[in-house]
């Protein structure tokens, strides 16, 4: 059984079990010992020529991968695509280009982190995952403002942008359709797979779609691990190692009248319950947080058992758009211990 949760400063909360909830090909499993959150696995190049994963990355010596291939982002946005769910991390290129990470060959704990400016990184690591119409540049500068804040390690799982038509109708598709339809949530759900698997720590940060993603990836690592042969009860169990944070996140989408799809097509998914969440929002965030988030009329009931609602109500941002942007709200995140602690809070800034 793994230990109590750590935050950056060394502080626990012990998690308990009870029931479960909720898909890629099998890899054989990850033979990285169990870590607490936030530290960092030296990478070494493996010397036998039996293969071994992590997060369902693969070497072998006749492959010798040691240092992962860099691809690099051409100047137009829709190149994006060829990064749909690729890592990314690091400091940009000297031409001010992000750095992606093939994560069907690259661990994405081999690639170079994101780190606080002017500061050291205080042994913290995060994943963040970006939302809807996100370019790799405001992608990258989320993740940075991510590590300001939080003073983390911070790497990426890139969401791509198509054009803001398709990422909505993308959207909706993640939130009813299967949980590995989206690039995204498939390079997530494989990624968590391997290191649940092993027992270690996550701690996820996921921006409005990237919330979405964030819910698919735990889907399919469970389903994973059940078909395993995992019991329910030792999958919540396992799900205890994540730590989850969102920002105006769009799950579990808006109300949906029965009689579409019966009831069934439709059918609106919560939070898989297990790990630990912190959801924050903006109520003044019309278009997702308040409409299609946990922070709608209901929504609790789809956070995950014991999550964490904050709510933060500011004046200054009240338009939609800017209510809803994850600069206008990063700002107000605390350590997930410290959010536990305090548990569910409506603060008004006017």
């Amino acid at each position: 059984m793994a230990s109590p949760l750590h935050d950056s400063a060394g502080m626990s909360i012990s998690r308990t079990s009870s029931t479960d909830q909720t898909t890629r090909r099998p890899v054989d499993d990850a033979t990285t010992p169990p870590r607490d959150l936030g530290a960092q696995r030296n990478v070494q190049p493996h010397r036998d020529s039996q293969l071994t994963a992590t997060d369902g990355f693969e070497r072998s010596e006749a492959t010798n991968r040691e240092t992962p291939s860099i691809y690099r982002i051409a100047a137009a946005a829709d190149n994006s695509l060829m990064h749909d769910g690729y890592y990314g991390g690091g400091p940009v290129s000297p031409d001010g280009v992000p750095q992606f990470y093939d994560p069907n060959t690259t661990s994405i704990d081999s690639i170079p982190a994101i780190t606080p400016e002017g500061a050291e990184p205080n042994g913290a690591t995060l994943y963040f995952i970006n939302g809807i119409d996100t370019s790799p540049w405001l992608a990258r500068d989320g993740a940075q403002r991510l590590a300001n804040e939080s003073g983390a390690q911070v790497r990426m799982i890139y969401n791509a942008r198509r054009d803001v038509g398709s990422d909505i109708l993308q959207s909706a598709r993640d939130l009813y359709g299967p949980a590995d339809g989206n690039p995204a949530s498939a390079t997530l759900g494989n990624m968590l797979y391997h290191k649940l698997k092993a027992d270690q720590r996550v701690h996820l940060v996921g921006e409005s779609q990237g919330a979405i993603i964030v819910r698919n990836g735990l889907e399919l690592a469970a389903q994973r691990l059940r078909d395993d042969g995992m019991s329910a009860d030792e999958v919540k169990e396992r799900l205890g190692n994540v730590v989850v944070e969102t920002y105006n996140g769009a799950v579990p989408g808006p109300p949906v009248p029965r009689e579409i799809g019966g009831g069934t097509l439709f059918r609106r998914r919560g939070f898989i319950d297990g790990p630990t969440y912190i959801h924050y929002g903006n109520p003044r965030d019309e278009a997702v947080f308040a409409r299609m988030g946990v922070g709608q009329w209901g929504g609790a009931r789809f956070a995950g058992e014991g999550a964490v609602i904050r709510k933060i109500s500011e004046g200054q941002r009240s338009r939609p758009i800017e209510a809803h942007l994850f600069r206008n709200i990063i700002d107000e995140r605390v350590p997930w211990d410290q959010a536990v602690r305090e548990g569910n809070v409506d603060i008004v800034k006017d």
